[in-house]
């Protein structure tokens, strides 16, 4: 009889540990999970209005690996930056998003890794994609900003201005803290963070001339950062 319990048990511990080692879905699994969730479009989906919510507009195949492990492949993806969510379409056309997002460890889009955390804003915990842009820790990562401005009527000489979506200053964030970024707006900043490599780091970006409102820049500052860690 223990035998037998014994053999059921193992049968059945295997079968939980096939279960959550499954890394593949696939995307008949990945639509069923997520259909109920239809993006709606809401001022996005009006013509009238001027730019665009969107990294990119069009749709890139790409992954999402969620935090159960749950690896899925060939999605068709965009994210829009300013409802901070991921959008996939599904084969009808149909659009929707990735909801909960706290569901998602990291997406792929193309050659951009994205990923979900939370960050300190006002005194609380607000969650946000970020898109990686060095991968040795601590990363760097970007956090895209986009703002709808209101119509505004035509009056005296001025024209009617349309609604629209506008691209502002992107902000930048690093991995200091476990499952927090920390937020970084200058050289100052940075310098504070490191006070171990100040005096090299300030001589880097000083002979480079680094503007830190360009993250091809910031990326260069911690590549070299990383090597004084080695």
């Amino acid at each position: 009889m223990a035998k037998r319990i014994f053999i059921l048990f193992f049968i059945i511990f295997g079968l939980i540990r096939i279960s959550v080692g499954q890394i593949n879905a696939t995307l008949v699994d990945f639509y069923d999970n997520f259909r109920r969730n239809k993006y709606e479009g809401g001022v996005a989906a009006n013509p009238n209005i001027k730019g665009s919510p969107h990294e990119n507009s069009e749709f890139v195949k790409g992954d999402v690996y969620t935090n159960q492990k749950q690896h899925y492949a060939g999605i068709p993806l965009r994210y829009n930056i300013f409802s901070n969510q991921m959008e996939f379409k599904n084969p009808e056309g149909e659009v929707y998003e990735i909801t909960p997002a706290n569901i998602i460890d990291s997406v792929i889009i193309g050659n951009s890794k994205y990923i979900h955390l939370p960050y300190l804003s006002g005194g609380r915990q607000v969650p946000s994609f970020f898109k990686v842009l060095t991968t040795q820790e601590p990363m760097l990562l970007l956090k895209m900003n986009v703002i709808f401005k209101e119509a505004e009527p035509p009056g005296g000489y001025k024209e009617a201005v349309p609604a629209a979506f506008e691209k502002v200053q992107d902000d930048m964030f690093l991995t200091m803290k476990p499952g927090e970024p920390v937020k970084f707006s200058g050289k100052k900043e940075l310098l504070e963070l490191f006070p171990e490599y100040k005096a090299k780091l300030e001589e880097f970006i000083k002979q480079n001339k680094t503007r830190f409102n360009k993250p091809e820049e910031v990326i260069r500052v911690m590549e070299f950062l990383y090597t004084l860690g080695n």
